[in-house]
């Protein structure tokens, strides 16, 4: 058995996995910018094994821009923003969540949308978010006091 200790590992980064071999696996650095670990399966199928970010639960507030850190140092390939229930709403449990996505209604002010760059994932939200109610299936206004936001980002 080998033993890693603290003075590290250095991988050098290749344009792609080594040849599969047949009941073994890869783990390797990609030389894309910036640099990712990757592992290769034994069929040759890529995966990313990549920084990531969750953020602490958010407070919903009406007619604001939130900007969320998530210090990945680059612009997320990938994020996610849930809703998580704190309170019963709309027919949803405590720690029930829903994954939203950017949406307008038609209503002037309802809504949210989001975007991110190099340092944060920023929802802009409006005066009211709808989503379907869990067990009526009719629309449903949340009430954004019971509700919190979750932000998760990937390189």
């Amino acid at each position: 058995m080998s033993k890693i200790t603290n003075v590290g590992v250095h991988i050098v980064e290749s344009a792609d996995a080594i040849g599969d071999t047949a009941g073994e696996g890869q783990i390797w650095v990609d030389n894309q910018t910036p640099n990712q670990l990757k592992f290769t399966n034994d069929a040759g199928t890529d995966f990313g094994i990549s920084p990531s970010f969750i953020s602490a639960e958010q407070t919903v507030a009406v007619d604001t821009a939130l900007n969320v850190a998530h210090g990945l140092g680059a612009k997320p390939t990938e994020y996610t923003i849930t809703l998580i229930c704190k309170t019963a709403d709309a027919n949803y449990s405590i720690g029930d969540e829903i994954m939203v996505n950017n949406t307008s209604h038609n209503g002037s002010d309802q809504g949210y949308t989001s975007c991110c760059d190099t340092s944060n994932v920023s929802i802009i939200q409006g005066n009211e978010i709808q989503v379907i109610n869990k067990t009526g299936f009719d629309k449903s206004g949340l009430d954004v006091s019971d509700w919190r936001w979750i932000v998760r980002a990937w390189l």
